[in-house]
């Protein structure tokens, strides 16, 4: 029997699932089905669009142009990966190209072949992980961000862009516009999980580092956050990260401990459900997800414990000198530890405040890191550029 190199045999197997695709021209081509039914939100009604799948099956076009121009540029890139997108591209034509995926190389390498095409990425999560020892430099075109945050954090990690226009969350800005609010608060606090299982494909100390650090972050402050539910006689709720029909969640229940969940309602993954617990909640409390800072972004209460040793040295171990996910947030909604007594005192502090007090005392991290207008949403704004 032949036996084929490995790059060899997986290239070979994915010819083995081909999708056909048709040669008909689009506006608007979104690159990768990831975040794509949100991104539709973007696109105007009369804009013809093609959505390329790029994690699934080989995609290849039914068409003799296409396959020659993929000869010409396989020789000319020689990345087959590079020169598959580039051949599509050059088939459908589109004025615009718009990814959810918004820290992938692939939009910046196509600028670089096809400059006269509109790149556009949205941002659908926070970004410290730029500030990583040996990432990759990134190169923008028209860049949507969460904030203005992500400018200093572009430069602080060496990356670019043409522009940045600081929106907010995409996603956020959807749930506000399609989920009617609700009358008045269930719960006193609602912690958000981010609770994930070991990956055993983890390939370095450092990505084990991570998951090590945020697991244990995580709990602690889950435990803290129980402490002082049950002191003050409040109620809690978690927005958990796994759907209860998943495997996953009976192991998220298990590390909340919660055999006993007379104290604390669980709440299972369900499209717009955190963002739902948020709402429904006086305050929220997050180590870092992108969840808290929507949050921030709406208006809510919400407190990070992104400043706890665990997790802040492991952004500290890159090229930042101050930490920029949290620089701009004031005192109170800042946790430098897992003690009580620091986090008694800033929820107590923060759960007291009248709402026009809590509004000016958060507008400035707000701009800073989630700049979203309830009077313009982030997927209007981002319509009128393409």
């Amino acid at each position: 029997m032949v036996k084929f190199p490995s790059r060899l045999r997986g290239i070979l197997n994915r010819l083995k699932r081909v999708t056909w695709l048709e040669r008909t021209p689009c506006d608007v081509l979104i690159f990768d089905a990831v975040g794509s039914d949100e991104i539709r939100y973007c696109i105007p009604a009369h804009a013809k669009v093609n959505v390329l799948r790029t994690r699934e099956n080989l995609p290849l076009v039914k068409s003799i142009r296409f396959f020659l121009m993929l000869l010409a540029n396989l020789i000319r890139h020689r990345n087959p990966g590079l020169a598959l997108v580039v051949s599509i591209v050059k088939v459908w034509e589109p004025k615009v190209i718009i990814t959810y995926i918004d820290n992938s190389r692939a939009l910046g390498a196509l600028k670089q072949i096809l400059p006269g095409t509109r790149m556009i990425s949205v941002q659908n999560g926070t970004r410290w992980d730029l500030s990583l020892p040996n990432q990759p430099h990134l190169d923008f075109d028209l860049y949507f961000s969460f904030g203005r945050a992500e400018n200093d954090i572009f430069v602080k990690g060496g990356h670019s862009a043409t522009r940045v226009v600081p929106v907010g969350s995409l996603r956020a800005g959807i749930f506000v516009e399609t989920v009617p609010p609700e009358a008045s608060k269930v719960f006193d606090l609602c912690f958000i999980s981010q609770f994930t299982l070991r990956n055993g494909n983890l390939i370095s100390q450092r990505q084990s580092d991570i998951h090590t650090a945020y697991f244990e972050t995580d709990r602690q402050l889950f435990s803290t956050v129980a402490r002082f539910a049950r002191a003050n006689d409040l109620k809690l709720c978690i927005a958990m990260r796994y759907p209860a029909n998943r495997p996953a969640f009976e192991e998220e229940r298990q590390y909340f401990s919660l055999d006993d969940e007379s104290h604390v309602q669980v709440i299972p993954r369900s499209p717009y459900s955190s963002y739902r617990a948020v709402r429904a909640s006086r305050l929220s409390v997050t180590t870092s997800s992108s969840l808290g800072y929507e949050s921030l972004g709406l208006g809510e209460r919400v407190i990070f414990a992104k400043d706890v040793k665990a997790v802040a040295s492991l952004v500290m171990q890159g090229t930042w000198t101050e930490n920029l996910v949290t620089h701009r947030l004031p005192e109170l909604q800042r946790l430098y530890s897992l003690d009580y007594d620091e986090f008694s005192a800033k929820a107590t502090a923060l759960l007291s405040m009248a709402d026009d007090e809590y509004s000016n005392y958060s507008s400035e991290a707000r701009a800073y890191y989630m700049n979203i207008d309830p009077q313009q949403l982030p997927h209007e704004i981002i319509k009128h550029h393409i």
